[in-house]
């Protein structure tokens, strides 16, 4: 289980809990996990390339640059492997919550401060 530590808002207004995925969670992504639940999402941070290799769901891949705008976003079937040449980033959603968000390529995602103080983190799945 990842615990979210930033909240991210597309431009279309959606607001999105981004987990960092960081040492055996970058390696480990989300093999033998949950799909991440509404509006969660992990972010592999200097990524072009992910794979589903061991999963067992799809999942939405959005593929980001530096900036944080959307270049591509892609379903990824178990098994299979996705790529984008241009990007920096990439986010791993529940399969069609990119369509559910809105997310498109074009769109820029912005971190959001914390609006309440002493709000709790939520939990990636």
């Amino acid at each position: 289980m990842q615990t979210i530590s930033e909240f991210w808002r597309s431009d279309s207004g959606a607001l999105i809990g981004v987990a960092r995925a960081r040492g055996w969670r970058r390696v480990r992504g989300l093999i033998a996990s949950r799909p991440p639940g509404r509006a969660r999402a992990l972010l592999f941070t200097r990524c072009r390339c992910v794979h589903g290799l061991l999963m067992g769901f799809p999942v939405d891949v959005v593929f980001l640059d530096r900036s944080l705008a959307v270049l591509r976003v892609e379903r990824l079937l178990p098994w299979r492997i996705a790529a984008c040449a241009r990007a920096a980033h990439a986010l791993e959603l529940r399969d069609g919550e990119a369509a559910r968000l809105g997310l498109l390529p074009g769109d820029r995602l912005t971190p959001q401060a914390p609006t309440t103080k002493g709000a709790r983190t939520q939990a990636v799945r």
